[in-house]
């Protein structure tokens, strides 16, 4: 059985951006689009915002494979660039 979660982003920016690499004349932006597809797809089931936190097991990878981890507030999941840093613990 295939569990896959597809993340819809709603910054039409990044909709647009998706668009002009897919049809491109060309192809010479395809591999970008790719990438751009492939940091919406989780390869879970996760029907809601509820089943992250429910699913101590959760990995997107596994366990021997290198996981960056980026907080998106607002915009759009990166594709390249620094990788994610682990912030500094603040104490109470």
């Amino acid at each position: 059985m295939v569990r896959l979660t597809f993340l819809f982003p709603k910054d039409k920016k990044f909709h647009e951006e998706l668009k002009e690499k897919v049809f491109n004349d060309f192809g010479s932006e395809a591999e970008e689009a790719v990438k751009m597809i492939k940091s919406l797809i989780i390869s879970d089931l996760l029907r809601t915002n509820a089943n992250f936190l429910q699913r101590e097991d959760f990995r997107p990878l596994p366990a021997d494979a290198n996981l960056a981890v980026w907080y998106v507030n607002k915009g759009r999941p990166p594709t390249e660039g620094e990788g994610y840093k682990k912030p500094r613990r603040i104490r109470q």
